[in-house]
């Protein structure tokens, strides 16, 4: 008997897939981290036009009785969609013969992992994508709206030129002008002072007029694991010991500081660190960091990065009984679509920081 040649039984096994694919979704989303540094857009095209405004307007005295009149700035960027599948074949013997005293039961455990995995990909495919761009932000493909790659030394204050000035969003001790480590290598009053000095260099990045500041706050730490325990005790700090060289022994009292920092939930992410590559070939550093900041006192409508979602992920059945060459192959098919995006947003809302 073929079960599979019933529209019930089809119906009840893809009503079935269904509930696992939406499960595995579910009990994935509370360890993904993407949405703390990227923005979500909905697209209906193939390609999307972005349009920074900047905001450049500065009152200045009169000089002679004469108004100033300057330019609007504006920025343009490009994210074009591209697809994204996975399907599954099961052979129409595989829904048919019993299995465990079950029929079509193989058929049947094969489609419940499947549409499980896949659920959980559905779910994790915008980090991972969002962790490769990161990753790739310092290479020369990899623009920002200034033309200038994502992690760049170099990024115009005003997203244009380098007219009012520049700033860096690779933070090492060059460009801060302080050391930046924070890892266990240095002692915990060390550590606390090193990201004193990053809140410090992230503080004095200016709006685009060149003139005042942007408010830049430091919002959250996205660490690898390898750093998980130090980043813990540095936004939990209280009481923590003093080197006898650098503060004279003894203990100190952080808790006010590390408050006023107002730091967010520490971000790990494990595509960040050393164990992953990207197909471009660039790899993490257990040593290196991220800082996610923001204006105060809104969030802006876009993060650091874009998640352009065009067509969300989709399971499509194609069965013997609609495909003449699935029905000579005697093979079903179950496919996985989506059509998104990654692409760069603000450069000053994601810092890198390095210890060198």
């Amino acid at each position: 008997m073929s079960y599979i040649d019933t529209p019930t039984w089809l119906h009840e096994m893809e009503s079935n897939m269904r509930a696992i694919v939406e499960d595995a979704y579910r009990s994935l989303l509370d360890q993904l981290w993407w949405r703390r540094v990227a923005a979500v857009k909905n697209s209906v095209s193939k390609k999307e036009v972005f349009t920074w405004l900047i905001s450049t307007a500065t009152i200045r005295s009169m000089v002679s009785g004469q108004s100033h009149f300057e330019d609007m700035l504006a920025q343009y960027t490009e994210i074009e969609n591209e697809f994204a599948s996975v399907g599954l074949i099961l052979k129409k013997e595989q829904l048919e013969d019993l299995y465990n005293g079950t029929p079509g039961g193989e058929g049947l455990q094969m489609a419940a992992r499947w549409a499980k995995d896949v659920g959980a990909q559905a779910a994790y495919w915008p980090q991972k994508m969002i962790a490769r761009a990161i990753l790739d932000g310092e290479a020369a493909t990899s623009l920002a709206y200034d033309g200038l790659p994502f992690f760049d030394d170099g990024h115009y204050v005003n997203g244009v030129d380098d007219g009012d000035g520049t700033f860096s969003n690779i933070l090492n001790p060059t460009t801060v002008g302080h050391a930046t480590r924070i890892d266990a290598a240095v002692a915990m009053d060390a550590a606390v002072e090193n990201l004193a000095a990053i809140r410090a260099y992230v503080a004095t990045i200016m709006m685009p007029n060149g003139e005042d500041p942007r408010n830049l706050r430091i919002k959250a730490i996205l660490h690898p694991p390898a750093m998980r325990s130090r980043v813990m005790q540095l936004t939990n700090a209280s009481v923590i010991a003093q080197d006898a060289t650098s503060g004279g022994g003894g203990s100190a009292d952080v808790s006010p500081v590390v408050k006023d920092w107002m730091l967010e939930k520490p971000l790990e992410a494990p595509e960040l660190s050393a164990a992953y590559t990207t197909p471009a070939g660039n790899s993490g550093v257990d040593t290196s960091f991220y800082i996610v900041a923001n204006e105060s006192p809104g969030e802006g409508e876009l993060g650091a990065l874009v998640y352009q979602d065009r067509e969300p992920f989709n399971i499509l059945y194609h069965g013997l009984e609609v495909d003449a060459e699935l029905a000579r192959k005697r093979e079903l098919q179950y496919k996985c679509d989506g059509r998104n995006a990654v692409g760069y947003g603000h450069p000053y809302q994601l810092f890198r920081v390095d210890i060198t």
